[in-house]
């Protein structure tokens, strides 16, 4: 219907004013009366003699003695016995009056609900609006836009709503907050709005919100707050986005730490922080909760974490990442020569890295594939930025298949935070540089076309690539057992061909120094260190040979259980897999969980999860290490450490043995699911 076919519905204009003397009378003046049901002004608090004017000029004067913009537009409203569009309006005379009529059209057309008069589409003086409200006003929107999904271009004061609607949405802000609570509550409603052009000029006097630096101040972040309020808090995320604030100032922490090798004691600290934080969060997702929390909020969160590290010191591994990757393209072997070979003293003369490298007797320990990657990267740009940089863009592409693969179980998407926030690839990658992620991506890749699609062979080709990049993902082999044919298993022996020929040649041994790495090393081990104080303290000898058997055997052992009472599902088996190998391994730095932690977003283990946090513990000897230069291995810290998960390993034993339901043991099955829980 027409607006002049509508003039019989009751408009009343409420106006807060403070100390507004000078100007309430133009704005009175300016008003369409004959359109008006009535005019009330709120007094709030004012020295001067706002209210004798107003009530001169034909107002309704209502006194608000508590300061607050909300706070009298809340009077007025209680003051209203009925009406049918309620208008709120400036007394500063920078709104334009007479342009109501437009203003409240879309409302008695049945077109709107809430219209906004927008300042910034319309005509407005120069001065009007000072930069810090065009700015403010900017963001505001874009915000709320953000957040609830609604599009305005201002948040200007010249408003009008259905008074209706304006009851039901329980207004509550008492000062600065109060017309953006109004659009957002509106937007949580459901309720029409819109927008209609204005005019605004100079105000009359200065402004007590912009003209000021305390109101300015305190105005932005109340609308702010606001905003994320009902944005974040109220929509059943808010503590998720908590987490992800302390996260956030845990790694800020770090970050200032660098490098964290001479401060481990506040490192284990803020990494603990970051870690409960972290916890929280995922114990949220895995509530089930209908407050599901925004998919792009989990990856803009997790991606800042890392940018927040990612200028920080290397580990001592990036500077062999760099150095071999150089001399391939020299045109040396690095499965051959050493880092500290003769051949290769000139170019180490003035390599920025090479000084760093550990163990520059040994010659190469990385896969051929892992060394091409380095060397494609250190021909780039020979800095650890950039290796950096490769391995958070082969962390997009592991999220990626994450969320493909987790869309394609039917499981919500949100559960890649448990990898996503997780403290440690955030630690082992974007800040030491770690380049677990290359084999992460190239096994989640085989996972997905293995279970979304028919293409078995490009499954097997991925996964056989991912162990030329990373010796951990042979263990998976069993997986594919019941999944791909016998005529894909000629991929493997051809792509190890192919990936070995670039270092073929002057009799190169293309598993490095795997060996001795295996037989000598041994680092934050669990079973392997039990097994080996066992047997030196019983006086078996060749104890370290002995614990190595007996790891195997438990290996074999858990093979055959996975096999046998598990089903045939590639990400159970693996999962398994490797979570075994990392009990019987003599070795386990920190970066080793990687390999499974991908896979804890689809069985979520707490025993697991847990020792991704508590595995920081194992960064206190570098106290020691930095001042002596030895290197040095706290054997009791494993017993904090390792307890979380070994404890919940005796839980989840004890419901395999213990009678469940109708006198049954819990199947194997029901056991790794409740093992989730």
């Amino acid at each position: 219907m027409a607006f002049v076919d509508a003039i019989d519905a009751r408009i009343t204009v409420v106006i807060p004013a403070l100390n507004e003397e000078r100007s309430i009378a133009l704005v009175l003046d300016d008003l369409p009366r004959a359109l008006l049901h009535e005019v009330i002004v709120v007094d709030n608090g004012s020295s001067d003699g706002t209210a004798d004017v107003a009530r001169s000029h034909g107002a309704r004067v209502v006194h608000e003695p508590r300061r607050g913009y909300g706070s009298a537009c809340l009077a007025g409203i209680a003051a209203v016995a009925d009406t049918d569009v309620l208008v709120f309006l400036d007394a500063d005379h920078s709104d334009h009056p007479e342009e109501l009529p437009s203003l409240v059209a879309p409302i008695l057309e049945g077109r709107a609900d809430l219209v906004i008069g927008s300042r910034t589409s319309g005509n407005h003086e120069p001065g009007a609006l000072l930069p810090q409200a065009v700015w403010g006003n900017r963001l505001a929107v874009f915000l709320l836009r953000l957040l609830h999904g609604v599009r305005y271009t201002d948040l200007g004061p010249f408003r009008a709503i259905r008074w209706r609607s304006l009851r039901e949405l329980g207004m509550r802000d008492t000062n600065y907050g109060w017309t953006v609570e109004m659009q957002v509550r509106s937007a949580q409603a459901g309720l029409r709005s819109t927008e209609v052009p204005v005019s605004y000029r100079r105000r009359v006097g200065v402004s007590k919100i912009t003209g000021t630096l305390k109101g300015t101040l305190c105005a932005g972040y109340k609308i702010l707050f606001t905003i994320f309020r009902y944005g974040i808090w109220g929509r059943g995320w808010g503590l998720p986005a908590l987490c992800a604030f302390v996260g956030a100032m845990a790694w800020s922490g770090i970050r200032l730490l660098d490098p964290i090798a001479r401060h481990p004691i506040p490192f284990v600290a803020l990494y603990a922080l970051a870690f409960l934080a972290y916890g929280v969060a995922v114990r949220h997702t895995l509530a089930g909760t209908r407050a599901r929390i925004p998919l792009g909020f989990i990856l803009a969160a997790g991606l800042g974490f890392r940018l927040l590290v990612l200028p920080g010191q290397p580990s001592d591994d990036m500077n062999r990442y760099l150095w071999e990757g150089r001399i391939q393209g020299e045109g040396h072997n690095p499965y051959v020569q050493a880092p500290d070979a003769p051949a290769l003293a000139a170019l180490a003369r003035n390599d920025p890295h090479h000084a760093g490298i550990n163990h520059p007797s040994w010659p190469a320990i990385y896969p051929p594939l892992a060394q091409l990657w380095h060397r494609g990267v250190a021909t780039l740009s020979y800095t650890p930025l950039a290796m950096k940089l490769s391995f958070l863009f082969l962390e997009g592409i592991v999220v990626l298949f994450l969320l493909l693969l987790l869309r394609g179980r039917g499981i919500g998407t949100d559960r890649v935070l448990i990898y996503a926030w997780n403290p440690l690839p955030i630690l082992a990658v974007a800040l030491e540089g770690h380049h677990e992620p290359l084999a992460m991506a190239l096994l989640l890749g085989a996972f997905f076309f293995a279970d979304t699609t028919r293409h078995g062979a490009l499954a097997i080709g991925l996964w056989t690539c991912s162990v030329l990049t990373k010796g951990f993902s042979l263990i998976v082999a069993p997986a594919w057992v019941g999944r791909v044919r016998l005529r894909h298993l000629v991929l493997p022996p051809v792509l190890v061909v192919l990936a070995t020929l670039p270092f073929a040649g002057d009799d190169a041994a293309m598993l490095g120094s795997l060996g001795r790495f295996g037989g000598e090393m041994h680092y934050n081990d669990s079973l392997h260190a039990l097994a080996f104080l066992s047997l030196q303290r019983a006086g078996v000898p060749h104890a370290a040979l002995a614990s190595r058997i007996a790891m195997a055997l438990i290996g074999l052992g858990i093979l055959a259980w996975t096999l046998r009472a598990t089903p045939r599902d590639p990400l159970l088996r693996s999962a398994l897999l490797i979570a075994a190998l990392l009990l019987v391994l003599p070795t386990v730095h920190v970066w080793y969980l990687l390999a499974l932690l991908p896979l804890l977003c689809f069985f979520p283990w707490p025993g697991w999860i847990a020792l991704t946090g508590t595995c920081a513990l194992t960064y206190l000897p570098h106290l020691e290490i930095w001042h002596t230069g030895a290197w040095v291995e706290w054997h009791w810290l494993k017993i904090p450490e390792y307890a979380p998960l070994f404890l919940w390993l005796a839980w989840i034993g004890w419901r395999r043995l213990a009678p469940a339901r109708g006198g049954e043991r819990a199947s194997p099955q029901r056991m790794v699911m409740e093992g989730s829980a």
